[in-house]
């Protein structure tokens, strides 16, 4: 990838990670002082709760808002996130902050200070990859031929994704991505690469299951693509999330995307 690069995902993906707390005092705290913390958060999240209940438009019978179920969501998340910390919390923050705190989405002031400096730095760097990236994007709409300005439009909407098979069929390469059709039923869609010749590889290892639902699941997702057209040639780079980050960047002669049912 030249633009939407891991660099620029990762950067993307920080962006707002401020947002998701609140600033406490900076101090060491009792079981005592905790408890209190947690009741006053507790009770402003219920209000809060409350608040957005009463502004809802209201149709025909309503029941009265009810405190214990929104107390009881509040408990919930706060286990949730004790249990099963957001990975989108920074490293550095989870090796230096009580827990209990990070779970309840506060950080000690100095620690909040820190995060928004980084933040901003972080958000600087992003705003300039990103801004390069709209202006190649543009790039290869003017670069494309006419005939393949409505594959350009398709290959956009499978961004996001989830990639269920990557085979290569007598020279040619198929990535298939589960989705829907404009129906909303379930479809695949299969990109074909005609000639495919591999210029980058970071190995995709694909696994895919059918939940309790009868839903497919992935452990891969395409994030980003760029297309590059270079004579007869055409270069596509792609970004996958596939446990990690990856790309896989390939030329071919020609490319289509067509739908089957799964």
């Amino acid at each position: 990838m030249k633009y939407f690069t891991k660099e620029w995902y990762e950067l993307s993906e920080f962006l707002g990670t401020a947002e998701m707390f609140e600033p406490i005092i900076d101090k060491e705290y009792s079981d005592k002082e905790f408890e209190y913390l947690y009741e006053d958060l507790r009770d402003k999240f219920i209000q809060e709760m409350r608040d957005e209940y009463e502004n809802e438009p209201e149709f025909g019978i309503r029941l009265p808002f009810d405190e214990e179920e929104a107390g009881a969501s509040f408990d919930e998340d706060y286990q949730d996130n004790l249990e099963d910390p957001d990975e989108d919390v920074p490293e550095w923050i989870r090796e230096s902050v009580d827990p209990r705190f990070i779970a309840l989405w506060v950080l000690p002031e100095k620690t909040y200070i820190k995060l928004m400096a980084e933040e901003k730095a972080k958000e600087e760097r992003f705003d300039e990859l990103d801004a390069a990236a709209d202006d190649a994007l543009d790039a290869m709409y003017d670069e494309a031929p006419e005939d393949m300005e409505t594959l350009l439009d398709d290959f956009d909407d499978l961004d996001g994704d989830s990639v269920t098979d990557l085979r290569m069929t007598d020279g040619d390469l198929e990535l298939v991505l589960a989705g829907w059709d404009d129906n909303g039923e379930d479809v695949n869609h299969v990109i074909l690469f005609e000639d495919a010749v591999i210029l980058e590889d970071e190995h995709l290892s694909i696994q895919t299951e059918v939940d309790e639902d009868g839903d497919l699941l992935s452990n891969c997702d395409l994030l980003y693509h760029e297309v590059y057209f270079e004579g007869d040639e055409i270069e596509v780079h792609m970004l996958f999330d596939n446990d990690t980050l990856k790309y896989l960047t390939l030329r071919c002669s020609y490319m289509t995307i067509t739908e089957e049912r799964q």
